[in-house]
């Protein structure tokens, strides 16, 4: 199995998971495009962190940031968003992605009701 198709099959169940409608409901958070790629922003940001932890695949986690960040912005392409629509998007969602990296670093340091 290659490495993309692994990739994208992670994608997807991020982006299958992004979808329950619990999640909006359970947290009162908004069910729309926005909210959804926060979510899936937060998801990877763990999924990263997890993965940088093992040995083995260390370097397999930039080629999977790239994967991921170049299939949002085929998504959003897909849905119709222009060229300076979306590459403004990308810079957008790229320095959030950053900022919850850094919240998810944090995250064993927190208290249950920090979390």
């Amino acid at each position: 199995m290659s490495k993309d198709h692994i990739y994208n099959n992670l994608y997807n169940k991020i982006s299958i998971l992004t979808r329950k409608k619990f999640l909006y409901e359970d947290y009162n958070i908004p069910d729309n495009l926005i909210y959804r790629l926060y979510l899936m922003l937060m998801i990877f940001a763990f999924t990263l962190k997890y993965i940088k932890k093992k040995k083995n695949y260390k370097s397999d986690s930039q080629k999977l940031y790239d994967f991921f960040f170049n299939k949002i912005e085929l998504d959003l392409r897909e849905m119709g968003h222009g060229d300076m629509s979306v590459n403004k998007k990308m810079k957008d969602l790229i320095k959030l992605f950053h900022e919850i990296v850094i919240y998810c670093d944090k995250w064993e340091l927190l208290k249950d009701n920090e979390k």
